[in-house]
């Protein structure tokens, strides 16, 4: 039941508009040639007819636009889900790793003339990536340089 309503929502406001626009046909034709009659009945079927188009056509924008707010969100929310499973995977497949094997050295390693210029990075303690000093917290982990 609660499956693919955005996509309901929208079939629902094509159906109503469908309706609104039959209903005020009719309703135009009953007020403007049954009531009234003449040449001001023709006048008030035609105002009729096309307000109530009109105003089911809005309807149906508002009500569409809304099935596809809610679609896009749960689109956007099982994306969001599949980010956090894998995220959760990868996280114990690294906890897993570093259970296994020992922690490797972060000093630097220097070649030839670098070992005499200042380097502008450092390596994570948590994740042992370079990132920039300028920064507090790592770009790739999120752990905050105290």
């Amino acid at each position: 039941m609660y499956k693919n309503v955005g996509s309901k929502i929208v079939a629902m406001a094509t159906v109503d508009t469908i309706i609104g626009m039959i209903a005020s046909v009719v309703l135009g034709i009953w007020v403007g040639f049954i009531l009234i009659g003449g040449f001001w009945g023709f006048i008030v079927f035609l105002l009729v007819t096309a307000l109530g188009c009109f105003l089911a056509w809005v309807i149906n924008l508002v009500l569409a636009g809304f099935g596809e707010l809610v679609s896009s969100a749960n689109a956007l929310n099982a994306t969001v889900q599949q980010m956090q499973q894998g995220n959760a995977d990868t996280q114990s497949q690294k906890a897993h790793s570093y259970a296994k094997s020992p922690p490797m050295s972060t000093a630097p390693i220097f070649k030839d003339s670098a070992e005499n210029t200042p380097s502008t990075s450092s390596l994570c303690e948590k994740c042992a990536k370079p990132f920039s000093k300028k920064l507090s917290d790592c770009p790739h982990c999120g752990f905050v340089r105290k």
